[in-house]
């Protein structure tokens, strides 16, 4: 196998860029198909629960253990696939390359049979982030209010051996637990179309740092202002760092500049124009 791939290695040398370009096309393009198969397969398998007569608990303990899909990509192909018999439209748009699964994986909670070609038609071809920004047109979040709080600890997140189980029953003691996958919310996501959640985590170091900066720049409450305080600190630096901002200043001061140059020139022009003016009417 080594060697096989290898050669294709050398193959891929000796094509142009353009030849290149056209053979990852086609490549992605039968990538795209065989996802929206795969799809179809696991809709299948969940309809008749096929996976327990396979030995497994669930589908995605199938797809994980007995396909080796990533954990990831097993949770949006799942998704697409429990809204794929009502809504065959989205695997036609996977397979044929006009949106990714993850934009799919997004869609798929909020189709409706009265929805379902206008949202494919207007999301295709779109990001994941563009589509985030979209849907919240359509389903408002909540925006998060301005607060810090310390990070639970691990010892603060175990019960108290109180509420812990202490059945002795063996099966228990020998069974090993796997542990759930935990899904970190993303740092940066639209609640409004206009208005942005942030999530961050930072040391004492930065707490002290933003408090300091708060009373710097006369804010009270800086936890009620945490939004303005952070533009404002952002518009600082950028102003010092930014090349695209120093450039539109310049820019600026060239024109008033310029334009200083013409108020000043113009009475002189005038008096010139009105000699002139009188020289003629002399002779």
């Amino acid at each position: 196998m080594l060697e096989k791939v290898n050669t294709f290695f050398k193959r891929l040398e000796s094509l142009s860029t353009e030849e290149l370009d056209r053979s990852m096309e086609k490549l992605v393009r039968a990538e795209k198909r065989n996802v929206a198969l795969v799809i179809a397969h696991i809709a299948e398998m969940s309809r008749r629960r096929g996976y327990l007569e396979r030995g497994y608990k669930n589908l995605f303990e199938y797809c994980t253990r007995r396909l080796n899909l990533s954990e990831g990509s097993v949770a949006r192909r799942i998704q697409v696939a429990n809204v794929s018999r009502r809504f065959p439209q989205i695997v036609v748009t996977l397979a044929e390359n006009r949106m990714s699964l993850t934009v799919a994986g997004l869609l798929a909670p909020v189709l409706t049979e009265s929805n379902v070609e206008k949202l494919l038609s207007d999301c295709a071809g779109m990001s994941r982030r563009e589509v985030e920004e979209y849907l919240v047109s359509l389903r408002p979040k909540p925006v998060f209010a301005p607060s810090i709080r310390r990070t639970p600890t691990l010892t603060a997140l175990t019960p108290p051996l109180a509420l812990q189980a202490t059945s002795p029953e063996p099966a228990l003691a020998t069974t090993t637990l796997r542990p759930v996958p935990r899904v970190s919310p993303s740092i940066l996501e639209p609640a409004r179309p206009e208005t942005f959640n942030f999530r961050f985590a930072a040391d004492r170091k930065f707490k002290e740092k933003f408090e300091r900066l708060a009373e710097v720049l006369g804010v009270q409450n800086p936890l009620q202002h945490m939004a303005e305080i952070m533009e404002q600190a952002i518009d600082i630096v950028l102003d010092k760092k930014d090349v695209k901002r120093k450039y539109a200043r310049r820019l600026v001061r060239e024109t008033k500049s310029v334009d200083n140059s013409r108020q000043k020139s113009c009475p002189d022009e005038m008096v010139s124009n009105q000699n002139s003016l009188t020289t003629g009417s002399r002779v």
